[in-house]
């Protein structure tokens, strides 16, 4: 018999394909929240939801670090004593031409995206603030340019992998709520850094030649912690990974029931 529109065999909305799913396909590949259902979702669902746990840990963690350089470069470079204090104001002109000529490299992060996925870019963006953490604990005055090009490059990965990721996962109908909560977060923890920088710093910076018997300060404890805590974040990109793949198999699975079920093919994201 022909189905109708509105019989119970028409192609289910995005309620009854949650409980098909539920209801028709093994325990082993049913993984929640699925995709569709993290777009459709309220706004509290989608904050409470464990992925937009990890993208905000994710994102807290690499913006501190990035919003703390830029305010403790020149102490950083002072205190190393690697530099004359004209050399210090060089450099530091030449960070922010090097930071602010991040921008051509975003076009390249799409590329990343679109050729091999958000767990790829994340990795990228790991992978950057790790070349760039060892470069500041590397004591070379030739590591100063290779980190500030790492750097500016983390930088621009970041932000631009994070409001890509946030549209592709979560949609655009609460994207300015779950953005901005994001920057509230890291805007409170930003408020430790001043803390942070009164600790680390020593005494060198404060003088125009190397002084004997001054103090280098603490900067390279906070930079091992730094790089750490790129090492610990790789978890954020294996747990995405394992994430789509799982999503992958339950639409398939959802896909394939549906065909056999007579619907046709299942619904997309947008409108299942």
């Amino acid at each position: 018999m022909k189905k109708t529109k509105n019989s119970s065999s028409a192609v289910p909305t995005s309620s009854l394909l949650k409980s098909y799913v539920a209801s028709h396909l093994e325990k082993d590949v049913v993984y929640k929240p699925t995709p569709f259902v993290l777009k459709e979702g309220s706004m509290y669902e989608q904050i409470t939801s464990p992925t937009y746990v990890w993208i905000t840990i994710f994102f807290l963690i690499n913006s501190f670090w990035a919003n703390f350089y830029i305010g403790n470069i020149d102490l950083q470079l002072g205190d190393s004593e690697l530099y004359s204090a004209e050399e210090q104001k060089t450099f530091g002109r030449m960070f922010t031409a090097i930071m602010t000529c991040g921008f051509i490299a975003i076009p390249i992060v799409g590329a990343v995206m679109d050729k091999y996925g958000f767990p790829m870019t994340s990795l990228f963006t790991t992978f950057f603030g790790i070349v760039w953490s060892i470069c500041l604990l590397s004591k070379s005055r030739s590591s100063a340019i290779p980190s500030f090009i790492s750097y500016a490059l983390f930088r621009t990965f970041l932000f631009t992998f994070l409001f890509a990721y946030l549209a592709d996962v979560f949609g655009f109908k609460y994207f300015g709520i779950l953005g901005g909560l994001m920057f509230v977060l890291g805007g409170l923890l930003s408020l430790t850094q001043y803390s942070l920088t009164t600790w680390a710093a020593g005494t060198c910076h404060s003088f125009e030649t190397a002084q004997p018997g001054c103090s280098n300060g603490y900067w390279d404890t906070i930079n091992i912690v730094q790089l750490l805590s790129q090492f610990v974040l790789l978890t954020f990109t294996y747990q995405d990974w394992i994430r789509r793949r799982r999503e992958a198999v339950l639409f398939s699975r959802v896909k394939s029931r549906n065909n056999e079920a007579g619907y046709g093919a299942v619904a997309t994201a947008e409108t299942a």
